[in-house]
């Protein structure tokens, strides 16, 4: 059996208000015991975004459980990756315009990449 973890990462966000809190983990105990918001939650999480008070800022959080029977794939993290956009967009004001989301497209890529670069910091693999 591997060894468990629990890897956070917080991250200014750029241009936007708030701060990006990655959390990677292979361990459902950890993740529900340690963010209020999964304490009662009663099913194992798998992959979640939300966006909660943290350091007295706001922050905009996606939770990625690497030991779950549900796999973390690529289209499971783009899926996250869009909520914490949408989530973002509406809290700093951002309307969303089909004509016009190069905001939206910055912001999404910005996150993919630092979502990819703490999943490679940590080795683990998808």
């Amino acid at each position: 059996m591997s060894e468990k973890h629990f890897y956070v990462r917080s991250i200014n966000i750029p241009i936007y208000k708030g701060k990006l809190i990655i959390i990677l983990t292979n361990d459902s105990n950890m993740l529900n015991s340690h963010v209020p918001e999964f304490e009662d939650v009663k099913e194992e999480v798998y992959a979640h975004t939300f966006y909660t008070s943290w350091d007295e800022s706001q922050a905009f959080v996606i939770a990625l459980n690497f030991k779950h029977k549900v796999k973390i794939t690529h289209g499971i993290i783009w899926h996250e990756v869009l909520h914490a956009v949408n989530y973002i967009a509406n809290y700093v004001g951002i309307e969303h315009d089909v004509n016009n989301d190069e905001p939206m497209a910055y912001l999404g890529t910005w996150i993919t990449d630092e979502v990819y670069k703490f999943i490679n910091k940590q080795n683990i693999k998808i």
